[in-house]
């Protein structure tokens, strides 16, 4: 049986997987896109050397508060200041050891927790601004696509790419890029 959004067979699915079956999924349906002429073994060739972080050389991911700016590697990603707050959010927690969100309730909880005890000293746009703190489900998904889409479009798939997707599928959201390549100078 073949999965509708990754065209692998369920069997090489479960035998690469290991305990991150959203990463693999992620990476198999990037190169799909890609390639969308690759046959499943080939993307499967693609794929099993990405799923490892350890493979991967990954360019630093640099986020700076004051300005919501993104860096990841040399390139600039110019993100809405709720796509920045989400996106910091994802990269402190990862940062910290902190487990990735399992549910849209859960990041949705801890978006808004985030959003009232961040001083505006550290995110000026953070201040008053009570979209942040009254988010709903439907604007986090949003915010949550157009933070991907910009990063699938600045970063490449041999670099890490899915690792530094916020959404992990299977309603998981966090990033998995490795500790040491995120620089975000505050912690909330």
């Amino acid at each position: 049986m073949v999965n509708i959004m990754n065209p692998l067979p369920e069997n090489m699915l479960r035998a690469l997987c290991g305990d991150n079956p959203a990463i693999l999924a992620e990476t198999v349906s990037a190169l799909s896109r890609k390639f969308p002429d690759l046959p499943p073994d080939e993307i499967l060739k693609l794929a099993t050397p990405l799923i490892c972080p350890d493979n991967i050389d990954f360019p630093e991911l640099v986020l700076r508060p004051e300005t919501s700016e993104c860096q990841i590697g040399d390139g600039k990603i110019e993100l809405s200041p709720a796509e920045f707050a989400v996106y910091w959010l994802m990269a402190i927690r990862h940062r910290n050891k902190l487990p990735p969100l399992r549910g849209e309730d859960a990041l949705l909880e801890e978006f808004r927790a985030f959003a009232e005890s961040t001083s505006s000293n550290v995110m000026p746009e953070i201040l008053n601004n009570d979209r942040f703190k009254n988010i709903e489900a439907d604007e986090l998904r949003t915010v949550l696509e157009n933070i991907s889409g910009k990063i699938e479009t600045s970063v490449e798939i041999m670099n890490g790419m899915v690792h530094f997707l916020p959404v992990k599928g299977m309603g998981i959201y966090g990033i998995s890029v490795p500790a040491a390549k995120i620089f975000c100078p505050r912690n909330y």
